[in-house]
Formats: C-alpha cells, structure tokens, sequence
C-alpha cells in the first residue's frame, strides 16, 4: 500500500508539472501572437493584408485586443474584409483566394459588437428604431389594459361585456399595429449600411460565375448577422420585394440554400410583420416550382431541404403555422403528388422527402390543437387522393432510391390508421407491388427494410383492408413459401444445385418469423390453421433455417465449463494450476524454479512467505472456522503459494479466489 501511494503521489506530482508546463507553453504562445500582432500595428503604414497574415489575429480579436480592434474599426478596412469574402482573387495568388478570405469570413462572423456596428450603424435622431417601436405599443397595450379594467370596474358586475366591442377593440388594435409597421417601413426603407449592401451584392453574380467556396463563407457571415441582429436583418431581406428572391437564383449552391432556409424559419420574439410573411411565402412558391421545372439535381434536393426544414421547425418559426397552412392548400399537396410519380429520379426523391417530412410531422404531434386537427384532416383528404400516383411511382421507371423514400411513406401512411387511407392503399393494390419488388431488386437491403417495417405493422392492424391487402390481394403466405422452395440452399423441397441464397432471403425468413409470431392473434391463427402448406413450412424448412442461424460459430454448442463438487480432485487441477502461476511469476523474476515443499512456521509476515516458499517451506495455518471443510486441506497445502501470489501479483490472485 506504501509502494502505491508513492507511486500515486509520485504520478500526480509528475502531472501537475506536465500540466503546468503545457498551460505555460499555451500562455507563451498566445502571448507570443499578442507581441507579434501589436508590433505589426505599430508600424507606421501598415496594411490590412499584413495585419491578416499575421497568425493568431482572430484569436486575438475574440480576447478583446483593444489595439486590434481599433484598427479594424473603420469603414474602409470593413469593406475590404467584405471585398474579400464576396469577390475571387486573381488565378494563382493563392494568399489572396484562400487565406485572405478565409481569414475576413473568421473576422466578420466574430460577434464583436463594433463589427456588427458596421453592418447595423445605430439608428439616428428623430429616427425611431424598432426597439423603441416595440416598447410604444407594449406601453400603449398596458395603458389600454388598465383602462379597460378601470372601465369594468366601473360597468356593473351583472352585465356582460359586449361581444361588438370586443371586435371593435381587436380592429382598433389591428389598424394600431399596421400603423406601426408602416412607420417602420417608412423610417428604415433602406436599413443596414454600405457593409451589408456590398455584402449581399454577393448573390447578384450570374449563378454560373459563384464561387462555392466564397458562399461558405458568406453562409458564416450572413448566420452571424441573422442570429445577433434578427428584425434588423430580416427587414433588409424582406422589406423590398425581390429583395430575396435573388437567392432562388443560386438554389443549387448548398450554402446559398441554407441562407434560404434561415430566412424562411427564422425565430424572433416580435410580432409578425404580414409583409414579410408574404415575402417569405414567395420564396416558399419558388422552392414549389423548382420542383416541377427544374432539372439540376442540386437544385431539387436543396428544395426539398428547405421546405423539409420548414415543416420540421414550423412551431418555433416565426409564422411557420400560416407557411405550412398555404403549404397544404390542395393546389400545393396535389404537386407534390405529382412530382412523385415522375421518371426524374431526383424529382422523385425531392417530392418524396417533403410529403414524409409532413407526414412526420403530424404523426410526432402531441395534444394536437383544433387547427392542427384541421390542417392534418386536410392533409390525409389529400394524400388519400394522391395514393394512385404512389402505385405509379412504384410501377414507374424511377430510381431505386426514390422507390425506398416511396415505401417509407406507405409505412407512415399505414402508421396514421385512418379508415380513408387504409381502405385506399387496399383497393390501389399497393401490397402486391412492393411484393414485386423485392424479387425485382433482391439486394436491396434498404427497401428490404422498409417493406419488412410495413408488413410488421399490418400484422398488428385492425383494418380488414390493410389484411386482405397483405394476405388474400398480395398473397404473403404464398410469396414466402415459394420464395424460399426456389432459393434454398436448404434442399428440403427438391434437390437443387444452387450454393447460395438469394439476396432477399434474409427478409424472407424475418418476415416468415413474424408471421408466425403474429399467429397469436385470432384472425391470424383462423386463416393459418386452414393452410396445410404454411404448416409443413414452419415445421421443416423455417425450424431448419432457425436452428441453423442460431447455432453458434465453430460448430456444436460451447460445453460448460462448470465442473461438480465431487468429480473436482483438490489436490491436482486447482494445484497445478497454482504452481503454474508460481513458475511462471518466478521466471519473470529470473528466479530458479521450487519443488515440492515441507512444513514450514506458523504466521510468517508476507515477505516471510514469500521467501519460505524460495527455500521450499510452506505455510500450513488456516483459520478453519472461516473455511469450509472441503477446501480445508486444499488450503492447508497451498495457502503459502496464495500468499506469495497475493504479494506479487495481488489482483492476479483475488480474481482467482
């Protein structure tokens, strides 16, 4: 115990002082940037190119280096780091394509409250800003509250306030508000600064000519902007009209896209300016027909990105229920539809994507609302319409990929266990098809999956539709049993020449399983009882097919290793196998070898025992009483091989005991 706290100790002194040390290099090294970076900005003439070279200087400017940040604010330096960012340097001056604007993107995302300045210059007098817009319409609606309750108390308590004004009051209220919004559209008509306006310049590029590298960082700067200056950045973007509709423009650069999404989902505490809501519904009906018109798959998959992300964040968006009630409107739900059915690969699987995030989203809702009640029964009216053109994705000649997303809807349409939709899917003859399928793509292990999903879940529905669809109209037992006579590499039903399986009978067999499984329920086990082949099927094939995959690897079951009581000689296994720990501990120590032993004295200290066994003397007490009988005369011979073990090798020997 003394060897391992002065190792311990010994180990935590030798920490600290590696600890220490790598904290005073980490110090040495920051202070090093600081002495550099402060000896480039004292000289005279210094230019910003070599300010950025310097290493460090964002680092810098994140711990506040006052002279740093004195020299970054100017407008001018401002706009060259924007300069940077949006425009490609000249062909072959990697400083200035790759470092520089790596670098300003770093700089201009920083947070720093005089950056933002630059972009947001402080509202000037007689001009309102919106902070202050805000807090006169709290103040006025506190004001109209208290006069309304000095107004009650003064009413008699019998008489009912009048419902006439009470509607009276909420279009009072309403003209009051619009009143504002237009007062702040008027005051901030063209909000934010040069900075910003150079800075967005950005996407007025033909799309042919944008650097994707450059949007990176323009994706970094305007997320900074969005997060730490929302109303005012989003009246910028929103206040004029095709304002942000130039980002529809470069919808196939992911970073462009994702601006799109952020201003589409944006979160503010504020209330809804409608205008801006008609703005961002514009961009909303872009992303809706560049489903149906365009043709890069960029463009496509970054569409259904966005409405994706709209429909996942509609509770936290600001006005992201009144986006997602014109996103059901039929017209919208019906295109969808359409698209999908569509020979377009990625059409396909754009479509696909947004109606299962719909689908999604009103199968994760909890103590749904009487308006989201409403918008999921227009949904399912719709998609309930629509099921045809999910047999027409799936008979069509799109890719493999968009027939997966396809059958990950047919399961989320079967989840929601509506009677409209289940009677549907079984008179479209959905089940049939994806049945096909698996035999048309038999290494598909992802459509595989989905389809296995849906079979699970029809097992456990109570709708006779979804049933006869699965068993009578897509013949389930049939396809198993067949499945398996003609793939085997198990020749139960005829010989056969085949060494392999086909790709699709591990779905086979899982699927067999959970029929068989389901069979407790009464439906089930009434329409199995009457088929004598499914009978014969579980009893040979699937049991053969069970027992084989759960054998275990190296042929036969692993034997026990547990030995009885009376078929264990004390005086040879467990004896031996002391004296080989012994031998073995003793070659390690370049020790010779020890025979056997004689009796030895009584209570030796561990070091005593350990050197009695050197010389070939055992130890022979034992406290009996603490021992049972039948290991007594075990322990009697080799309690002084434990005891030197014990010393050597202490865990060793616990685990052993």
């Amino acid at each position: 115990q003394s060897t391992w706290e002065s190792k311990s100790i010994k180990g935590f002194e030798l920490g600290s002082a590696v600890g220490a040390k790598m904290i005073g290099l980490f110090s040495s090294m920051f202070n090093n940037f600081s002495a550099n970076l402060d000896e480039v900005l004292r000289r005279e003439n210094v230019t910003l190119e070599e300010v950025l070279d310097e290493d460090g200087v964002v680092s810098e400017l994140r711990r506040s280096n006052n002279r740093l940040m004195e020299y970054l604010n100017d407008q001018e330096k401002i706009l060259r780091l924007v300069d940077f960012v949006t425009i490609v340097g000249p062909e072959g001056d990697r400083r200035r394509s790759y470092k520089l604007p790596f670098v300003s993107a770093d700089i201009l995302s920083s947070e720093s409250a005089f950056i933002l300045s630059h972009f947001f210059p402080p509202t000037e007098t007689p001009r309102q800003s919106t902070e202050s817009i805000h807090e006169e319409i709290e103040d006025g609606e506190e004001a109209k509250v208290e006069d309304e309750e000095e107004k009650e108390d003064r009413q008699p308590a019998e008489e009912p306030q009048n419902e006439g004004d009470e509607e009276e009051d909420k279009k009072t209220d309403e003209i009051k508000r619009s009143e504002y919004q237009e007062m702040h559209r008027t005051l901030d008509d063209e909000p934010g600064s040069e900075s910003l306006r150079r800075l967005y310049a950005f996407v007025d590029q033909p799309k042919e000519q944008l650097n994707v590298t450059l949007a990176g960082y323009f994706l970094k700067i305007i997320t900074t902007l969005i997060n730490k200056r929302t109303d005012e950045m989003m009246n910028y973007l929103l206040a004029r009209e095709n304002r942000a509709q130039k980002l529809l423009t470069h919808l196939g650069v992911r970073s462009i896209a994702e601006v799109i999404a952020k201003v589409i989902t944006f979160e503010s505490s504020t209330w809804m300016v409608p205008k801006y809501l008609e703005e961002r519904w514009r961009l909303v009906e872009g992303l809706l027909m560049a489903l149906s018109t365009s043709s890069d798959e960029e463009e496509l998959s970054n569409a259904a990105y966005i409405l994706s992300e709209l429909i996942a964040k509609v509770g936290s968006a600001n006005g992201g229920p009144e986006l997602l009630d014109r996103l059901l409107r039929k017209e919208n739900v019906e295109h969808l539809f359409n698209c999908l059915s569509s020979a377009k690969g990625q059409l396909a699987i754009a479509s696909a994507t947004v109606i299962s995030a719909l689908c999604t989203h009103f199968l994760n809702l909890q103590n749904k609302s009487e308006s989201e009640r409403a918008q999921e029964d227009r949904f399912l009216t719709e998609f309930t319409t629509g099921i045809s053109k999910v047999l027409a994705a799936l008979e069509g000649k799109s890719s493999l990929a968009a027939k997966v997303r396809v059958a990950e809807i047919v399961c989320q349409a079967v989840a929601f266990r509506n009677p409209q939709v289940n009677n549907e899917l079984g008179l479209k003859k959905i089940f049939p098809k994806l049945l096909q399928l698996v035999k048309e793509y038999p290494n598909a292990n992802m459509y595989h999956v989905q389809v296995e999903r849906i079979i699970s879940a029809l097992l456990e529905s109570e709708s006779y539709s979804l049933r006869k669809g699965l068993l009578d109209d897509a013949g389930l037992i049939s396809f198993l049993i067949d499945a398996s006579k003609s793939n085997s590499r198990f020749h139960i039903y005829k010989p056969s020449n085949r060494t392999s399986s086909a790709g699709y009978m591990g779905f086979v067999h899982r699927v067999a399983n959970a029929v068989q499984k389901a069979s407790v329920n009464q439906w089930l086990e009434e329409i199995l009882q009457k088929n004598q082949a499914w009978d014969d099927y579980v009893s040979g094939y699937l049991k053969k097919v069970n027992e084989n995959e759960t054998r275990e690897l190296g042929g036969g079951s692993r034997k026990s290793s547990t030995v009885p009581q009376d078929d264990l000689n004390p005086a040879e296994p467990r004896e031996n196998f002391l004296d080989t720990l012994v031998t073995l501990s003793m070659h390690q120590q370049g020790q010779p070898e020890i025979g056997r032993t004689v009796v030895g004295p009584e209570d030796p200290s561990p070091s005593a025992a350990q050197n009695n066994y050197q010389q070939g003397v055992p130890y022979n007490e034992v406290e009996e009483e603490r021992i049972p009988a039948e290991h007594t005369q075990f322990l009697q011979t080799n309690f002084w091989k434990i005891s030197y073990l014990s010393e050597e090798h202490g865990d060793l020997i616990s685990d052993y005991s």
